[in-house]
Formats: structure tokens, C-alpha cells, sequence
């Protein structure tokens, strides 16, 4: 095949998208300005917009709703359309599976089930626990609907509420899929929240702090979770509000406490220098993004604080909201060095980087209260 030959291919399969892609602008604009959908033939696939379409069944639409758009594959019984305009880079029609950006539909339903999508998230890497994904209406007459979802984390549980009130809980398998059904209709909207898993570590020789990102749980289930923490000598603790460690040890003696999340832990080992990783799945009743806490001045004034949000901070900033005096001081714990990096007020010294989840030690001269 000469050049001229694929030159002038190109431009015809160009000039055919363009077309192709200008009268489905048109029939958008005619019949819902807020609706943003492609129609086109099997195995075709048109760039416009920004966005690229690829169908790979026939496509069947729907405008006889007024001011409605409605698509699907030609196989299947879920027809969709959107509320308000959405951030879509892609959108694949299949005779087994609708999918949105890298959010893939395979829906068994009964009959027709009309499925409005009203929010997808754009940005994976900044998820937190209990972070919004996804968020659809869906309207069928009656049946029970088989909803599998696609595109997510594999081996994390993903929280569906129904009507704002949870509903469900379900891992995701192996291939990234949830499935979840419903059998009592009207018109349903179905919210979809990923629970994160959180990986922390310690090391295994020495003093060491980390904030407990998990749920709400007791001293003997963390350390159950620290496999190599079982010597009498090694423990776990937390500051009571008497000002003391109240310790748990590896043998079980002890303290049973009450660990919530983001609580500072503070852990001794003695086995070989190193450290070793472990998980907890986040609190789904813990808001993962603000919090405010309460510093209290007892005994000593010291406090044991987790830094939780996700834009860094330092130690002189902190310095400057808690408007500590002269002499009083605030502490990172380093996870390098295994040392208290100081910053006293007045005096400076040393201040430091602070990353989210960071443990931080002050001494305060009065109680105090710090939004992050």
C-alpha cells in the first residue's frame, strides 16, 4: 500500500469522525444540553471534545423521553444518561458491559432499568477512607438487579449506601469487581465509598511511635496484628489521661485499653534491627479529611498528637497555631533517626517538615484546641 494510498485513508476515516462526531453534538444540543453521550456503530471509535468513544456492539437510543437522551448496548437492558455534564475521558459500550472512564457497569436486569449517573470521582490518587467514588440513580418497574462494578481496587471493601443509608458492604474480588443486588424499587440512588486499608510499620528494636489509622478497637487486637510483638519485655501504649504510658505486653499482661483511630501508639521491641508492615481497614465513621482536637494541659502539659491532614505542614507553623509561649515546645517524632525533632518557642532550633501522620509531641501551657 503506498502512501498517498494511507494518507488519503486517514483523511477520510478523520473527515467520517468529524462528521459523525458534529451530528451527534447536534442532536445533543437539540434534545438535553446537559447530556453527554455517543452514538456510533459497532467497533468504531470517534475522539472530539476531549473525549474518545469506542463502541464495540450496536447502540440503541432513546429520546423519547422529553428532554431525555438515553443509550445502550444493543444487548443489554441498562440504559444511561447523565444528570449534569461529567469529567469522561472514555466511554465504551459492549454487548457484556457499559464502562465510564476506567469504571466498568455489568448490570443483570429483569427488564429495562434506566440508570442516571450523577457523580464519578476524576482522581483515584486522592482518595482517603470513605472517600465518594461513584453515585447513580436507578429506576426499574420491578425484579431483582444484579449491579457488578468495575475498575476498583481488588481485596478492598467498598461501602454502597442506598437512599443516603448504608446499605451493604462488599470486597472487591480479584478482578476488581463489587456486586451487590436490589429487589425493592422505586426510583433508588445507590452512593459508592471506598474503604482504604491502611499499611503501617514499626521497626523491631527499640522505642518507636506511629498514629493508628484503623478502627475503633482494644490494645490486644493491635497487638494480635504486630506478630513479632510477643516477648514480656516488649509492649504496646498509649497516654492516659492522667499523663502516664498505660502499657499492654507482649505475653498479654498488662492493660487491655481502648485504642481509637488515630491514637498515638507507642511501641517497644527487642528483636533484630529492622521493621516489619501491617495492616488495619480505616473507620468508617471517622472523617479521614478535617478533625479537630483538644490538647489538655495535665500533669506535665505533655500531649501525643497524630497530624491527619493531607497538605504538609511544619513544626513552626504548628508553634504558631497552638500560640504557644516562650520555652513551651513541639516535637516530630523522626522515623529515620527514631529521635524528637524540636522546635521551642521563642528559640526555634530545628523546624522540620511535618507529612500527614506524622506523630507530634507539645508541651502547652494551657489547654488548647487545633484544627487540621
Amino acid at each position: 500500500m503506498n502512501l498517498t494510498l494511507v494518507l488519503l485513508i486517514i483523511l477520510l476515516t478523520t473527515l467520517i469522525g468529524i462528521i459523525c462526531y458534529t451530528i451527534l453534538r447536534k442532536i445533543l444540543n437539540q434534545k438535553n444540553k446537559k447530556k453527554i453521550i455517543a452514538i456510533i456503530t459497532a467497533g468504531s471509535t470517534i475522539m472530539g471534545g476531549g473525549m474518545i468513544y469506542y463502541f464495540s456492539g450496536d447502540v440503541i437510543i432513546d429520546t423519547t423521553g422529553a428532554n431525555e437522551l438515553w443509550f445502550s448496548a444493543s444487548t443489554l437492558n441498562a440504559f444511561f444518561t447523565a444528570d449534569d455534564p461529567l469529567a469522561l475521558g472514555n466511554i465504551t459500550l459492549d454487548s457484556s458491559y457499559t464502562q465510564f472512564n476506567t469504571t466498568v457497569f455489568k448490570i443483570t436486569a429483569p427488564d429495562r432499568i434506566n440508570i442516571t449517573l450523577n457523580y464519578l470521582i476524576s482522581d483515584h490518587d486522592a482518595i482517603v477512607h470513605n472517600t465518594r467514588i461513584l453515585d447513580f440513580n436507578a429506576s426499574i418497574n420491578s425484579g431483582t438487579v444484579v449491579f457488578r462494578i468495575g475498575g476498583l481496587e481488588d481485596d478492598v471493601r467498598y461501602l454502597v449506601k442506598r437512599d443516603g443509608i448504608n446499605y451493604v458492604i462488599v470486597t472487591a474480588n480479584s478482578s476488581g469487581y463489587i456486586t451487590f443486588t436490589n429487589a425493592a424499587w422505586s426510583e433508588r440512588q445507590f452512593t459508592v465509598y471506598k474503604l482504604l486499608r491502611y499499611q503501617q510499620w514499626i521497626r523491631t528494636y527499640g522505642e518507636d511511635y506511629f498514629t493508628y489509622l484503623g478502627a475503633n478497637t482494644t490494645a490486644s487486637t493491635v497487638k494480635a496484628t504486630l506478630t513479632g510483638l510477643g516477648e514480656a519485655t516488649e509492649y504496646i501504649a498509649i497516654l492516659s489521661n492522667t499523663g502516664m504510658w498505660t502499657k499492654y505486653y507482649g505475653d498479654g499482661t498488662g492493660t487491655n485499653f481502648q485504642v481509637k483511630t488515630f491514637d498515638v501508639i507507642r511501641t517497644f521491641m527487642d528483636d533484630a534491627v529492622g521493621n516489619f508492615s501491617f495492616n488495619f481497614t480505616g473507620n468508617d465513621d471517622v472523617d479521614y479529611n478535617t478533625r479537630t482536637v483538644s490538647l489538655k494541659k495535665v500533669g506535665n502539659g505533655y500531649n501525643y498528637t497524630s497530624y491527619t491532614n493531607s497538605t504538609n505542614t511544619t513544626l513552626l507553623a504548628i508553634n504558631t497555631t497552638l500560640s504557644l509561649p516562650r520555652g513551651y515546645f513541639i516535637g516530630l517524632w523522626n522515623r529515620t533517626t527514631f529521635t524528637w525533632n524540636y522546635w521551642i518557642s521563642g528559640f526555634g532550633i530545628t523546624n522540620k517538615n511535618v507529612p500527614q501522620y506524622s506523630v507530634i509531641m507539645s508541651k502547652i501551657n494551657a489547654d488548647k484546641t487545633w484544627s487540621m
